[in-house]
């Protein structure tokens, strides 16, 4: 459960992050948008204003910057008639001229020409602005100023900004050299542009400040929020002192001034809706978890548990442990699966014990019956050798081949031991060939070759001495010359390797098939073989090997290869 949590947890608290930063940041462009907007409106007011102006002075050959100089009288009659004149050139110079609040020549000895509106601020307010200053210093260039009060008798809005534009012309311009400076203001579309731009709260308040940080308009009065504060283009965040609130100001400056568009918004407008929005992914998340607590608690608890308890059950059985009991629990469905379980238990742990006691019984009787195998020719012939030597020996062979006889009985009769080390296999070897070498009058020649450090590994008993009979019997029937047999025993990293090698008359493949044959047809030559072949295979299995290698007329070799086991010491 927790593995699933936790993941959706880290989902859900990264997608919260993302989805916050991407509604920041498309409110943050949507604010650039509407003062990019803003921005290229002043620009184009400005640059308008500015053309209009440059028009105005320079048109026909300066007719109008003559006739206004012309102005410049004390003569109060003349003026009048003057100003109607140059009134006359405005209006047909300006066309239309809805949107210019004022048009005014100043004159170097203090005098003005007014072409539309009379001023209701001060001359000297006007001369005293930074723009008009700046228009003085550069001669015939236009400087740029702003007023965001009521400067005229008529109206232009609650809250009109205006747009000033001042030239003062040299010489070239004004041969009379009277004029200071030729102004003209426009009403901006500013406010306009605020109101219908500005309608959504996350855009925030817009205040325009100048190079100084110093308000030029704040149709709102908002300009408080970042007051003393250094405002360059780009974005802000800043906390209020008195309320501690939280804002964002994002920056724009106006291309052709040193002008900057500001709008300062709540950081909480702005998220407004990514919180609306977590609260929402929040409620669902809750009730998904809720849901997800309830569901896992019933899956846990009626299929995952009982469902685990099988498998370690399973994996008890596995290890080969029967005594295992599962308590019926969970979905009817998984009940029934333990059930039957448990009855596979039960009934695989009586299966298993039948098979055993009945395997138990098979081997008792194979062995039994392999043991009764053993030749009893072997007996006869040698009471009968025995009986040789009576008569014609004195007691000292009689004795031997009595001893000798004595240890072969004792091997072959032993009731419950299967297996026994091959230093006595070796010597109950030694007790037969005795007794082989009296019968055929030294007919056979035996040797061995032997580890000692194999001595101590158990083996079982009565493998080596059949293979060596077979080839007393049957592999010198047709041999001229003595026989050779040898025996030999080593070992390596986990094998240990008993081999029967003669040089006698060797075996046919048909005769290798006989004795391996599954069929039960065994004549005088195969019995032993296939004897101690099927020992091996019951007392060892896979953990052994039996080979014969022959050619006829040269020889046979047997080769055992068994698992290795060290007897108790």
């Amino acid at each position: 459960m927790v593995l699933i949590v936790i993941p959706i947890l880290i989902v859900f608290i990264a997608a919260i992050f993302i989805i916050r930063q991407m509604m920041e940041d498309s409110a943050i462009r949507n604010i650039e948008r509407v003062q990019k907007n803003m921005c290229m409106n002043l620009e184009n007011e400005i640059q308008d204003a500015a053309l209009r102006l440059s028009h105005f002075l320079y048109v026909n050959d300066g007719t109008i910057t003559k006739a206004a100089a012309k102005t410049d009288t004390y003569d109060m009659e003349k003026k009048r008639v003057l100003s109607k004149e140059l009134d006359r050139y405005f209006n047909f110079a300006m066309c239309p001229i809805e949107d210019i609040a004022a048009a005014t020549f100043f004159m170097k000895n203090g005098n003005y020409t007014n072409l539309k509106e009379d001023f209701s601020i001060s001359m000297a307010e006007i001369k005293g602005a930074d723009w008009y200053v700046q228009a003085l210093k550069e001669k015939n260039k236009v400087s740029v100023g702003s007023f965001n009060k009521k400067i005229t008798s008529s109206k232009y809005g609650q809250n009109p900004f205006y747009i000033a534009v001042a030239i003062s012309p040299d010489i070239r311009v004004d041969q009379s050299g009277r004029i200071e400076t030729a102004m003209l203001i426009v009403v901006s579309d500013l406010e306009k542009t605020i109101k219908s731009d500005t309608k959504d709260d996350s855009l925030g308040n817009t205040i325009l400040l100048d190079e100084k940080n110093e308000v030029l308009y704040d149709p709102e009065g908002k300009a408080d929020l970042i007051k003393g504060r250094e405002i360059k283009d780009g974005q802000y965040k800043f906390k209020e002192e008195k309320t501690g609130k939280s804002y964002v100001a994002v920056a724009r400056s106006v291309t052709g001034t040193k002008w900057r568009v500001v709008n300062v918004v709540r950081a909480r407008k702005i998220t407004g809706a990514f919180l609306r929005t977590a609260s929402i992914m929040l409620v669902i998340i809750a009730a998904l978890m809720l849901l997800f607590n309830i569901f896992s608690h019933y899956f846990l608890k009626n299929i995952i548990h009982p469902v685990n308890d099988i498998i370690q059950g399973l994996k008890v059985v596995q290890t080969g442990n029967l005594d295992v009991h599962i308590t019926p629990k969970g979905q009817s469905e998984i009940r029934n699966m333990i059930h039957s379980f448990n009855q596979m238990v039960r009934r695989l742990k009586i299966l298993i014990k039948e098979n055993e006691q009945q395997q138990l019984k098979k081997q008792e009787a194979e062995m039994k019956a392999l043991q009764s195998q053993i030749n009893p020719h072997f007996l006869v012939n040698s009471l009968s050798s025995i009986r040789f030597m009576a008569q014609v020996s004195r007691f000292e062979g009689i004795r031997k081949m009595a001893e000798a006889l004595i240890k072969i009985l004792s091997c072959s009769f032993r009731s419950n031991q299967s297996t026994y080390t091959i230093r006595e296999e070796l010597e109950m070897l030694d007790s037969f060939i005795f007794l082989m070498s009296i019968r055929y009058s030294d007919g056979f020649q035996f040797e061995k070759e032997v580890d000692e450090k194999c001595l101590d590994y158990q083996i079982p008993r009565l493998i080596l001495q059949p293979l060596v009979e077979n080839s007393i019997v049957h592999a010198f029937t047709e041999k001229e010359d003595i026989g050779v047999i040898k025996v030999s025993v080593y070992e390596d990293t986990e094998w240990i390797y008993l081999t029967v090698e003669d040089n006698g008359k060797g075996i046919s493949e048909a005769q290798k098939k006989r004795i391996f044959s599954e069929e039960e047809k065994e004549d005088n030559y195969s019995i032993g073989i296939r004897n101690v072949y099927t020992r091996l295979k019951l007392n060892y299995g896979e953990d052994s090997k039996f080979v014969i290698d022959s050619r006829e007329g040269s020889y046979t070799k047997t080769k055992i290869a068994l698992k290795k086991k060290v007897v108790d010491k």
